[in-house]
């Protein structure tokens, strides 16, 4: 097994990218009432591609549960989204994580993502929670994710090929070495 070294740097870059999650998520959120649409993909998906599997997980579901602890809107704590989201953190990193980011990895991670953990997943949590029946839920979710997937796969690849936003990304990522 390969062992992953913490290094503060790393540690700050997965901070700064648990606290975007939880703003894109929880503030710059639209809510109506069985759909929330927002950009959370982008947090989740570099965690994924900067982090291994495991790892990019936990921080995932760290950032979801923190998120619900600190500014749930009267909703209650549900682990079925907190185990969606760690999945989500794992498929990207197993997708990404130390591999090119080419437009076929970006596009399958996102499928995977969108079309099973938040169309089938998360629509099967919310018929718990709502007690409806989860296939009437279904049609809606699953525009609203089809339609979010292609603007998802744009941004995420437009992103990852931005030389700037790349190259800082993986500087700090990887830890320096002493001189």
């Amino acid at each position: 097994m390969i062992k992953y070294k913490f290094t503060t740097q790393r540690l700050v870059l997965l901070a700064l990218l648990i606290a975007m999650q939880i703003i894109l998520s929880r503030f710059l959120a639209i809510e109506l009432d069985f759909i929330r649409i927002s950009f959370v993909f982008l947090p989740l998906i570099l965690i994924g591609a900067y982090y291994p599997p495991l790892i990019a997980g936990f921080a995932c579901a760290l950032a979801d549960t923190v998120g619900v602890l600190l500014y749930s809107k009267g909703v209650p704590f549900f682990p079925g989204y907190t185990l969606t989201t760690f999945l989500t953190g794992f498929v990207y990193s197993i997708f990404l994580y130390n591999k090119p980011k080419v437009l076929w990895r970006i596009i399958v991670s996102h499928a995977v993502v969108f079309f099973l953990l938040n169309s089938v997943l998360n629509t099967y949590w919310l018929s718990i929670i709502l007690d409806k029946a989860a296939l009437a839920l279904f049609p809606i979710r699953l525009l609203k994710n089809a339609i979010v997937f292609v603007i998802a796969i744009f941004i995420s690849y437009i992103f990852f090929k931005s030389q700037t936003i790349s190259s800082l990304l993986t500087r700090l990522s990887t830890p320096r070495t002493k001189k």
